[in-house]
C-alpha cells in the first residue's frame, strides 16, 4: 500500500512540475522572443493561410437588424428587420419610452453593385388566440 501511494505521489509531482513548463514565442532561429512583437495580429497579418475578412457597411437606415442569411454566387439573401415606425411604451409615466417597431423582410444583397433590393415581406404565422409565441426565420440555406 506504501509502495502504491509513493507511486501516485510521484505521479502528481512529475505532472504538477509539468503544468509549470511555458512555451515562449521564438524566432526563426529557435531562440525565444522576449520583445513581445511576436503577437497575434503580426502572425495573422503575414500568414498566406489566414484568412481576412472583409467588412461591408450596408448603410441602410431602414434595416434595423440582420439575422439568417445565405450566400447565392454574387448575392446574397438575408432577412432584415425593416423599420416601420415608433412605438412609445408607458406614455406620459416617468419611465416613457420609444423604440422602432420592425417587421422581418427578405432582402438580396448584391456584392458587386452593393445595392440592396427588398425581395418579400415575410407574413409570420398567427399564433392562435390564448397561445404564447411567436414566428420568425432563425437561418437559411440554399435550395
Amino acid at each position: 500500500m506504501l509502495k502504491k501511494t509513493a507511486v501516485c505521489a510521484a505521479m502528481a509531482a512529475c505532472l504538477a512540475v509539468g503544468s509549470l513548463a511555458g512555451c515562449g514565442a521564438k524566432d526563426g532561429a529557435g531562440k525565444a522572443d522576449k520583445s513581445g512583437a511576436n503577437s497575434a495580429e503580426s502572425s495573422v497579418t503575414s500568414s498566406k493561410y489566414a484568412y481576412k475578412p472583409e467588412f461591408i457597411d450596408l448603410k441602410d437606415e431602414k434595416i434595423n437588424g440582420i439575422s439568417g442569411f445565405c450566400n447565392f454566387g454574387d448575392e446574397v439573401i438575408f432577412v432584415g428587420d425593416k423599420i416601420i415606425g415608433q412605438k412609445t411604451e408607458y406614455a406620459g409615466t416617468e419611465n416613457e419610452y420609444t423604440y422602432d417597431e420592425t417587421a422581418p423582410e427578405i432582402y438580396k444583397f448584391d456584392i458587386n453593385s452593393k445595392e440592396i433590393t427588398d425581395m418579400a415581406p415575410f407574413n409570420a404565422v398567427k399564433v392562435p388566440d390564448g397561445m404564447e409565441g411567436s414566428s420568425y426565420i432563425s437561418n437559411m440555406f440554399k435550395g
